[in-house]
């Protein structure tokens, strides 16, 4: 076998994993009155003061917004002076996951089964995550 016929498959499954891996993406819902006409504003000023995103996220959504705000037909201006208004907020949601293991473990040791001891306690494992 040459080192092509091994390797070619190797770096197209690693490919393959890579992008497949960039396929998960956060949930995005939107909230708007869905009788309003949109045919009658023609400016609009973005808000993302209450958002807590980073710097980069801020300037990403920013951009998205004019873009596509602006595709419509819609022309950026100050705040007061705007007809619509985009506020952006966020929101998460923590989960909390509990390990079911708790309590003493005891090992067998050259002793005897529980070598005399009370044995190593656990504690139950908790993982937060947002």
């Amino acid at each position: 076998m040459t080192f092509k016929s091994i390797c070619l498959p190797a770096v197209v499954c690693c490919l393959v994993l890579l992008l497949g891996s960039c396929g998960s993406r956060i949930p995005i819902h939107t909230s708007y009155d869905k009788s309003t006409s949109f045919e009658k504003y023609h400016t609009f000023a973005v808000d993302l003061t209450p958002a807590e995103l980073g710097p980069l996220g801020k300037h990403t959504l920013e951009e998205s917004l004019r873009a596509r705000l602006g595709a419509r037909g819609l022309k950026e201006v100050a705040g007061d002076q705007a007809n619509l208004l985009v506020v952006c907020s966020l929101a998460t949601e923590q989960k909390q996951i509990g390990s079911a293991i708790a309590g003493r473990a005891y090992f067998p040791s050259n002793f005897g089964r529980y070598s005399g001891t009370a044995g190593i306690v656990q504690a139950p494992e908790m993982t937060e995550y947002t």
